[in-house]
């Protein structure tokens, strides 16, 4: 399935309003930022600091969006609901949409040794959509 690219500004509009049943982490050379539906109210003006830094050309920024969706279905020996884990990379004015396999290998191989990491659980990793 071919992901259709977007530009950092169409990334609001993916949301639903007051991020319900989604948990989203910003990953960017000054940390990390995660908004659910308890702060989803600060995340208009989180981006668009976040857009004006990957446009400007004297900063090296980039940012990396770690979606997970909780569904409904609940994992039966740990009781707790399955994961949607997508993720997308930002750079410039270009959104970078990743494979599900492309999410998999990120959160299950160690970056500093290339080793596999036990698999998470309660997750299915999906395309970025």
């Amino acid at each position: 399935m071919a992901m259709t690219p977007f530009t950092p500004p169409e990334l609001l509009k993916r949301f639903p309003k007051g991020l319900l049943n989604l948990h989203l982490t910003f990953v960017t050379p000054d940390g990390t930022a995660t908004f659910g539906r308890d702060n989803a109210k600060h995340l208009e003006a989180f981006w668009l600091v976040q857009m004006a830094k990957l446009r400007n050309p004297a900063r090296d920024h980039w940012c990396v969006l770690n979606k997970r969706e909780f569904t409904p279905v609940r994992n039966v020996s740990t009781g707790r609901p399955i994961k949607r884990l997508s993720s997308c990379f930002f750079k410039g004015d270009t959104a970078i949409p990743q494979s599900a396999d492309e999410t998999r290998q990120a959160f299950n191989v160690d970056a500093d040794t290339g080793k596999s990491l036990p698999p998470m659980a309660d997750v299915v990793f999906v395309d970025f959509v």
